[in-house]
């Protein structure tokens, strides 16, 4: 079982910008390492998949690097988990983007492309989310600002019996952060998203 006194790991996938997050991680006063060996998730108490690039590009190196067992087995031994932006997407089974590609598969769901005739496309800048007071949002205002950067999403779907869901709007709802047990994800970017941000992070990193 992971120790909570173990290290926070960030998953490199080789296509994204890991020096935000490592940063915040590093200013919350807790030791970080970025993981390029796959194999060795169980040395970390709490483990980030971020994600900037394309849902297609991840999914050949998750494949050929055997990422998703590894991230399974992660998980199954009570590893706390969160995905960022493209690494929530990557948590459900599959994505539009560039043609149909594989993802994880941790919940059952697809990410497809946003869609508007009113607004602009990617969806870029800071967007109000009504969370529920679960103890990851300790401490953060109801309705508080976070960054988006994206123009795909996950479907609108109703509440899984095993997952929680928060919406966003842009002109229609979509999935802005999720929980389903020791796993978590959102699709905005809390590493940018100021001081609610890093008080997400916080908290994550606080759960046992």
């Amino acid at each position: 079982m992971n120790s909570f006194s173990k290290k926070v790991g960030i998953i490199n996938l080789g296509i994204s910008n890991l020096g935000s997050i490592t940063n915040l991680i590093t200013h919350l006063k807790r030791e970080v390492e970025i993981i390029n060996d796959y194999s060795q998730l169980d040395k970390f108490s709490h483990v980030i998949l971020p994600g900037i690039g394309s849902f297609k590009e991840a999914s050949k190196i998750i494949k050929k690097k055997n990422l998703k067992k590894n991230i399974k087995n992660f998980i199954d031994t009570n590893g706390k988990f969160f995905g960022i932006c493209l690494g929530m997407q990557l948590m459900f089974e599959s994505s539009e983007e560039h043609g149909k590609s594989n993802g994880l598969g941790i919940i059952k769901g697809k990410c497809s492309h946003i869609r508007s005739k009113k607004l602009k496309i990617p969806h870029i800048g800071f967007n109000k989310i009504q969370h529920d007071n679960h103890y990851i949002w300790k401490k953060i205002p109801k309705k508080s600002s976070f960054y988006f950067v994206h123009s795909y999403k996950i479907d609108f779907k109703k509440n899984y019996n095993d997952v929680y869901f928060i919406y966003c709007k842009y002109e229609k709802p979509f999935i802005a952060f999720l929980r389903k047990g020791n796993v978590f994800g959102s699709q905005f970017h809390p590493e940018k998203s100021g001081k609610f941000g890093i008080k997400l992070i916080e908290n994550f990193l606080k759960i046992k």
